[in-house]
């Protein structure tokens, strides 16, 4: 059954809410982060993504950590990717991901640049989706 209003942002308030992991500083100086973007196949295949603002400092922290999710992935035979979109949206508008357009994504172990490929977001789905399925018979 489809659900009109899955993904839509239920309480905008509370969205806006930010998280202070300051407090969290771990060892090695580490820290948490946060990914912007999930989504798990039943246990299959999983999709990180993040969305930044363009022109703004990469953390490699961040960065790292997605590699280091979709290697653990893909080591336990489950397929996995990542993506970095780039945008441009102003803070008052909302963030719309199946209509921006992918600029990497990492994959079995190596980030490859998508900016020539100019897939959106959605289009990036269904091209994973269909990857997995009919070229690595994975049921998702």
């Amino acid at each position: 059954m489809y659900d009109e209003n899955r993904g839509l942002i239920i309480n905008r308030d509370r969205a806006k809410q930010l998280i202070s992991f300051g407090g969290l500083i771990r060892r090695r100086n580490i820290s948490p982060t946060d990914i912007d973007f999930l989504i798990d196949y039943s246990g299959r295949s999983f999709v990180y993504g993040e969305f930044k603002l363009e022109g703004a400092e990469e953390k490699k922290g961040q960065i790292k950590a997605l590699e280091n999710i979709v290697n653990s992935h893909e080591k336990a035979s489950h397929l996995s990717c990542a993506f970095i979109v780039y945008h441009n949206v102003p803070i008052q508008d909302d963030i719309i991901p199946e209509i921006l357009t992918i600029d990497r994504v990492y994959h079995n172990e190596v980030w490859h640049d998508w900016r020539l490929k100019n897939a959106t977001v959605l289009e990036f789905l269904r091209r994973w989706e269909e990857y997995c399925e009919k070229i690595n018979n994975i049921k998702l």
